[in-house]
């Protein structure tokens, strides 16, 4: 990924491919989603460190530019988001479902 920053929508397919690369983000849910399960995504892996959430409805120029800038600027901060994003990224799970269904196969 050619990118320093992720900014996108917060589905969980989205969320898992940031996370894949391990890059910091800023997560802007979908208001109408489904059960509101953007903004549950985004809640979650803000609270781990990942990146920020910011709600659309609060997606004011000044709030967006001051979050890109905390990150880029921050080098510390950046490699702590980045290394959050990679350890929320589980590339090895479906060969460890496939494993364990194996067991039950054989």
């Amino acid at each position: 990924m050619a990118s320093d920053l992720v900014v996108s929508r917060a589905g969980a397919s989205t969320i898992f491919e940031i996370a894949a690369f391990g890059k910091p983000s800023i997560l802007i849910p979908l208001p109408e989603s489904a059960q509101d399960h953007q903004r549950s995504n985004a809640y979650e892996y803000e609270s781990l460190g990942a990146g920020y959430m910011i709600e659309e409805e609060n997606l004011l120029t000044n709030l967006f530019l001051d979050r890109v800038i905390n990150i880029l600027s921050d080098k510390e901060k950046y490699n702590n988001a980045s290394e959050a994003a990679r350890k929320f990224a589980k590339p090895e799970a479906a060969l460890n479902l496939a494993r364990i269904l194996m067991r039950f196969i054989n």
